[in-house]
């Protein structure tokens, strides 16, 4: 029973493993700012400081250093002014508005003005960035948008997404988003971390009861 125990919680984890080296999809929040600003004091942006952001944290992707990841917008619209959500992944790029080299409402940057990349990040676009264990950026933001496909840099450990603007309190709707890269990492469901105790328990359990046993003199 103890190796029937074991080799079920091997083939659990693995089938977890398999399923997290594939493609993980999330919802960005249109009130989620694309990464911590006190992890990234040289890329602030909103109002300007001491205010406090507005925002909500960053959506965390865990990935591994050089490899292509895969991002794509798959559903959702947003709006930036409390209005009807009707804005896709694109922001407002179709319509020519709020380049993010300008300042916004707050008197703030937007955090597409840190971007790189062809053209301007626009007002409710997705933007996002690689960073590391403590959520300090490397390798620089970039824009989003619909979908991008770029390399993670050799340091990186997440991936953060989030939406460009400087003011978030009055943001309605979300972006669904998918991310495909060899090692993406899903974090187990509760119900997974439930069933790998329980089985450990299980196995100490049967092999303590063998453990009497064989300590039982024989009568």
């Amino acid at each position: 029973m103890r190796h029937g125990i074991i080799v079920a919680l091997a083939a659990l984890v693995l089938s977890s493993s398999s399923a997290a080296a594939a493609t993980v999809n999330v919802t960005v929040d249109s009130q989620t700012g694309p990464w911590s600003q006190s992890a990234n004091p040289a890329y602030y942006y909103g109002a300007p400081s001491p205010a406090a952001p507005d925002n909500l944290d960053p959506v965390r992707i865990a990935v591994s250093g050089n490899e292509l990841v895969q991002i794509k917008w798959i559903g959702g619209l947003t709006d930036e002014f409390g209005n009807t959500p009707s804005v896709d992944g694109r922001g407002y790029a179709s319509l020519g508005l709020f380049p993010s080299n300008n300042p916004g409402s707050t008197g703030g940057h937007f955090p597409g003005f840190y971007t790189s990349g062809p053209g301007s990040a626009y007002l409710g676009e997705l933007v996002g960035a690689f960073s590391d264990a403590s959520g300090k950026i490397v390798g620089g933001p970039f824009i989003i948008g619909n979908g991008l496909d770029t390399t993670s840099p050799g340091d990186a450990v997440f991936l953060l997404l989030g939406i460009n603007d400087d003011l978030f309190s009055d943001n309605v709707g979300a972006l669904q988003v998918s991310v495909t890269a060899d090692s993406v990492a899903a974090v187990p469901e509760p119900s997974t971390w439930a069933m790998l105790i329980i089985g450990f328990a299980g196995i100490g359990f049967v092999a303590l009861r063998n453990r009497n046993r064989s300590m039982t003199p024989a009568v």
